[in-house]
């Protein structure tokens, strides 16, 4: 059975709170949004990373391409502090 309206909240309540932080998909479902979806990519060591751009410099102190963060492919992951995002 379906609910309507479908409220779905882009990388969280991304006009409330920073976009794809914990923050914002807690504001998503305190707003409404029953779903939100976020994006997902992989640095050089393996590691998740929850970020829309290719680059850290418009949403995080940053800057570049965080593709070469950590140890190069191939090489296990080491424990590292976590990117202030």
């Amino acid at each position: 059975m379906s609910e309507f309206p479908r409220i779905f909240a882009h990388r969280g309540a991304s006009s409330l709170a920073p976009e794809n932080t914990i923050a914002a998909f807690a504001k998503a479902m305190e707003v409404g949004a029953r779903w939100f979806e976020f994006d997902v990519d992989i640095t050089g060591d393996g590691s998740l990373i929850v970020i829309h751009d290719d680059t850290l410099d418009r949403t995080t102190t940053g800057s570049g391409s965080y593709y070469q963060l950590g140890a190069p492919m191939g090489h296990p992951p080491t424990r590292r502090r976590p990117l202030v995002l």
